[in-house]
């Protein structure tokens, strides 16, 4: 069964969706993390108090990071030719505005949403909290800072692996039935799995940072707001897998 996807989460400056200004993806290989990528973004945009209040992240502390159309090309490679995963529309549309703010091309990936996934595998979760994130993660005994990029992206990976172990249905089939009413996913009941979940942890223990945009084996710190981590692979990860979708193979 496959279960193998990259998954993103952005946060924003303010209520423009297009002023990112961090980014994380997690990259799942055989139903855990393997590789994590994080960079804060300067969205050379005003930073609304409701939004700092919430992620943190404030005017000063991305001042010195990589812009949007500087991250752009990168997150392309990463996320071309994957199942790409995001909680909601939001990850999707906001890349999608920034990207064609900034005119480039957006990667050719098939999108995923983790909230569609968790609507159709699991019964009765309406009400406060519902299917979001937190809510979710709660339930299934997954830990987790949200409103951090990298652990929100890690955090709906999550979703998604248990959603497939508890219904028994695959990435390519859930392409398929995020298309179909409610009613007709698997609707079974959700339960906790915090060993399942929480295993992942030793496997991505190896922690480097790296300039956007720039991939090499070199992993002594950088001061851009960028970071790399791996459990068994140094930062070269990445620039060998577009190698190989550049290339077509597998």
């Amino acid at each position: 069964m496959a279960t193998d996807f990259i998954a993103i989460d952005l946060e924003t400056a303010n209520s423009d969706v297009r002023s990112i200004c961090q980014v994380g993806l997690v990259c799942f290989r055989q139903g855990a993390p393997h590789r994590e990528w994080m960079s804060y973004v300067n969205p050379r945009d005003h930073f609304d108090p409701m939004n700092v209040s919430i992620h943190g992240i404030t005017e000063a502390k991305v001042r010195s990071s990589p812009d949007f159309p500087r991250v752009a090309g990168h997150l392309r490679e990463m996320l071309d030719g994957e199942i790409v995963i995001s909680h909601t529309h939001f990850d999707r549309v906001a890349l999608g505005k920034a990207l064609e703010g900034h005119g480039i091309p957006g990667p050719d990936c098939h999108w995923l949403d983790s909230a569609m996934i968790a609507r159709r595998a699991w019964r009765g979760l309406r009400g406060e909290g519902g299917y979001g994130l937190a809510n979710l993660c709660g339930i299934l005994g997954y830990s987790y800072q949200h409103h951090d990029a990298l652990a929100d992206a890690k955090a709906a990976g999550a979703v998604v692996l248990a959603a497939i172990e508890q219904t028994d249905v695959g990435l390519d089939q859930w392409l398929k039935q995020v298309k179909l009413p409610v009613s007709e996913g698997p609707q079974v009941s959700i339960r906790a799995n915090p060993a399942f979940l929480n295993g992942w942890e030793a496997a991505t223990v190896v922690k480097a940072a790296v300039p956007a945009g720039r991939h090499d084996d070199d992993e002594r710190p950088r001061a851009n707001g960028s970071q790399v981590r791996s459990g068994s692979q140094k930062s070269g990860f990445w620039e060998r897998l577009a190698r190989r979708r550049r290339s077509g193979a597998k």
